[in-house]
């Protein structure tokens, strides 16, 4: 795999609850306006990220459905199927080796797919370099089709249904989940809790735990801290990235996107 893991790797899910508590306060706001529970559910989209993390992106999908059921249980609602959306997490893209995310991003494909997401964008391999070209965004719908058409990714409704690991992971993350999920509602709600930095410093310890694992090496990113290729050739896109810039008076410290090789500065690479 493109990321190698260890027990250390990826550290514990403390943060898996923040869709669903964000999706909470949503639903309170839309059954506040006078919007009917019933049809208040029907106006919500679930968006996750998949990585290259097979198992553990397999398991966050189908556990991310048992989770809301619950919460439409205790709303006194029959469970309906949600929509459940997934994009081929940011996080893990690479400006060095670019060609390794079209990897990583088959394999968070296949991830969401068998997950169950009920549609998937697969980010272009240059992305984090800058602005996409034509043959960047052609890689990355192709990589969707062959997945669709050749390896019939929905020809199984839940193809991790009754394989042990799998199951025992979405259990255990449902279990977490669930504590995660009380603590934020315990601080006033996803919106009290950001106000107040509590998630923003949760966020901030994972964040900390993945960059002390890739330094001790207990976790690599291929083509960046191990095994780079010193023949690599650039890679070209319509512009650059450009710099990110803070928003202007924020109500709470915000949440940027951040990739996990941005610490390795120079081993980052450049566009052409």
């Amino acid at each position: 795999t493109l990321f190698r893991s260890s027990a250390l790797w990826p550290p514990p899910s403390r943060l898996r609850s923040f869709p669903r508590a964000a999706t909470l306060f949503y639903l309170r706001a839309l059954e506040t306006s006078g919007i009917p529970l019933e049809d208040a559910r029907a106006m919500i989209e679930f968006r996750l990220a998949s990585d290259a993390d097979q198992f553990l992106s397999i398991a966050k999908h189908r556990a991310l459905r048992r989770l809301w059921a619950g919460i439409e249980v205790e709303c006194g609602l029959e469970p309906a199927p949600i929509l459940l959306t997934s994009e081929t997490a940011f996080r893990m893209m690479t400006r060095r080796d670019a060609y390794l995310n079209l990897l990583r991003a088959g394999m968070g494909t296949f991830a969401a797919a068998l997950g169950g997401a009920d549609a998937i964008t697969v980010l272009p391999f240059t992305t984090a370099l800058g602005l996409p070209d034509a043959f960047a965004r052609r890689l990355a719908r192709n990589t969707q089709t062959l997945l669709a058409e050749e390896a019939h990714l929905g020809a199984v409704a839940d193809p991790a249904a009754g394989a042990g690991s799998y199951e025992a992971l979405t259990d255990a993350l449902v279990d977490e989940a669930w504590q995660a999920f009380r603590t934020i509602e315990t601080e006033g709600g996803i919106v009290a809790a950001l106000r107040h930095g509590a998630l923003q410093t949760r966020i901030a310890t994972v964040k900390a735990t993945r960059h002390d694992a890739l330094m001790r090496k207990d976790a690599l990113i291929i083509g960046v801290t191990a095994f780079p290729d010193p023949d690599e050739k650039p890679v070209a896109v319509l512009e650059p990235a450009p710099p990110v810039s803070a928003p202007a008076a924020p109500a709470f410290a915000p949440l940027t996107s951040t990739r996990l090789s941005e610490p390795f500065g120079s081993q980052e690479g450049t566009p052409s």
